[in-house]
Formats: structure tokens, C-alpha cells, sequence
């Protein structure tokens, strides 16, 4: 019998992201800073996936302000760190979301309008994470399923 893939809604717990992310930025000497920590903040409150522009928008509405260059080094220290991945769509954009360093995540990308569908499939990452591979040892992974959403193909008829 084929198993359902479930699409993910996650409750993000912030705690575990600031101290990875406090233990990563002490490594490599670098300040956490009040701009970094907004940012956290934002990108938790959201379980979508987002653009930097989305991120921008989205932490300036709440009355702080930081520049654009800012949110660019601050997603890409983020995904450095591990507490963020990001994802490309057909359009060219990168949109991000929250993850952890060992979480395996699979999405279903539409090549229309570019929405990013995370979803769960216990099945697939079982065999994804369980495979074997000579020199090399698997923690996680991405999935990226291309196609076409329903929206969009409902559109097109």
C-alpha cells in the first residue's frame, strides 16, 4: 500500500536554534547580535518557506530596522550555522527555511508560481538515510520534487 505524504506544519522551538547558533557564532568569534537575534526571531514565527525580501519585509513590520545587506549575511551565516537551509526555485529565487543540522526535509517545488510544499514521508527518508554509500556517511538530506501545483494547473485548463 502507498503511504500519503503529509504535509508538515512544525511548532518551531527557538531555544535549541539560539544556542546552536550562540555556540556557533563564540567558534568563530563573532557577536550575536541584536539584528541576528530579530532575525531568529522572525524566521521561527513563520513555518513557511521565505525569501530574504519576505524576511526584510517581515522584520522591518515590527518596527526594527536593518538594512538589506544585513538579512542577506545574516540567512547566509544562518544556513552556514546549519539553523536555516535554503532551497532554489525555477524562478531563481532562494527561499528559506528553519531546520536543524541531522533533520532530512522534502519539498514539492511548482515550476509556475514557484510555491515550495514542505511535506513528510516517513518511507522516503527511511530509504534515504539508510542507504549505504562508499566513503561517505549520510546525516540528512533535501528532497526536491519539480512539477506543477494544483493551483496552477487548475489554471491552465
Amino acid at each position: 500500500m502507498c503511504e500519503k505524504a503529509i504535509l508538515v506544519k512544525k511548532q518551531i522551538n527557538i531555544e535549541p536554534l539560539r544556542t546552536a547558533l550562540a555556540e556557533y557564532l563564540q567558534r568563530r568569534k563573532m557577536r550575536n547580535t541584536i539584528e541576528r537575534q530579530t532575525v531568529l526571531e522572525y524566521v521561527c514565527s513563520t513555518v513557511k518557506p521565505y525569501t530574504a525580501a519576505q524576511v526584510l519585509d517581515g522584520v522591518r513590520s515590527t518596527g526594527f530596522y536593518i538594512s538589506k545587506a544585513s538579512i542577506y549575511n545574516t540567512l547566509d551565516l544562518f544556513t552556514d550555522c546549519g539553523i536555516i537551509a535554503k532551497v532554489g526555485t525555477a524562478q531563481g529565487l532562494q527561499q528559506f527555511y528553519v531546520t536543524a543540522p541531522t533533520e532530512s526535509d522534502c519539498f514539492l517545488l511548482c515550476k509556475r508560481c514557484g510555491r515550495l510544499h514542505r511535506f513528510t514521508d516517513k518511507k522516503i527518508i527511511q530509504q534515504a538515510l539508510n542507504r549505504r554509500y562508499q566513503n561517505f556517511t549520510v546525516h540528512s538530506f533535501v528532497l526536491v520534487s519539480f512539477g506543477v501545483c494544483n493551483r496552477c494547473w487548475s489554471l491552465e485548463k
